[in-house]
């Protein structure tokens, strides 16, 4: 009986503290995005705020929830101890999917006009804060929120969470990309890149090439706007 109560307790805990992590940070960082765009911030100041403000919003509670509930590091999608068929499906999954992504915003040349207009040195110091963000961004919604809720209940209130967060996070660049592509392009764009990013991360239970593949992304559109390389759009 006393183990039933321990084990009933310990389960309410772990939803009480991942409903507060996952409502809280998309809070708190729309709360600092308000404050940034209110304040004279140079490119490399700016990314270096928006980089620190996520990893200390999004990645510390997360490791603290992971150390305080006894989470592997490797249940948050950094796993080697699977067959390394797993890793090569995420690598592969990761980078065709952001591949595709890129060929739209190449075709369409979005977000190009920040990237052509500054130095060598900021466009790569900017790519490597980008970098961090993206990373922090696969890691938060897939790396934590989806396998966690997969593994605490089943597949579909995991991708259908994750989707939920993925789309908050990403309403600044749907608004973004309304111009370019119009509001069901943009829609229907984040929506691909969730879910088939989703599938990608429950069969190889990794993330690592969901990273690199983001990390692909926004160096396809960096260098394309510079004319660095021309991406064939087919």
């Amino acid at each position: 009986m006393k183990q039933h109560e321990s084990n009933q307790k310990f389960n309410d805990t772990w939803f009480r503290d991942f409903l507060i992590i996952i409502l809280l940070a998309p809070i708190l960082s729309g709360f600092f995005y308000l404050y940034q765009e209110n304040t004279s911030f140079g490119l490399i100041e700016g990314n270096v705020f928006r980089a620190s403000r996520m990893l200390i919003i999004y990645v510390i509670p997360t490791l603290i929830f992971a150390r305080r509930h006894a989470i592997p590091f490797k249940n948050l999608g950094f796993r080697f101890d699977k067959p390394k068929l797993n890793l090569l499906v995420s690598l592969i999954g990761g980078i065709v999917l952001y591949y595709i992504a890129g060929l739209v915003f190449v075709k369409d040349n979005i977000f190009f006009g920040g990237w052509s207009s500054v130095s060598e040195i900021d466009a790569w110091t900017s790519l490597g804060l980008i970098g961090i963000m993206a990373g922090v961004t696969d890691y938060w919604t897939r790396g934590f929120i989806l396998l966690s809720l997969t593994r605490k209940y089943n597949y579909y209130v995991g991708i259908t969470v994750q989707n939920l967060t993925w789309f908050i996070i990403h309403i600044y660049e749907i608004v973004l990309l309304i111009p370019f592509i119009g509001l069901t392009g943009a829609i229907l764009l984040t929506l691909f890149l969730g879910i088939v990013g989703d599938i990608i991360a429950l069969e190889s239970e990794n993330i690592i090439g969901l990273i690199f593949g983001h990390i692909l992304l926004n160096m396809m559109v960096m260098l394309t706007a510079r004319g660095v390389v021309n991406f064939v759009f087919f």
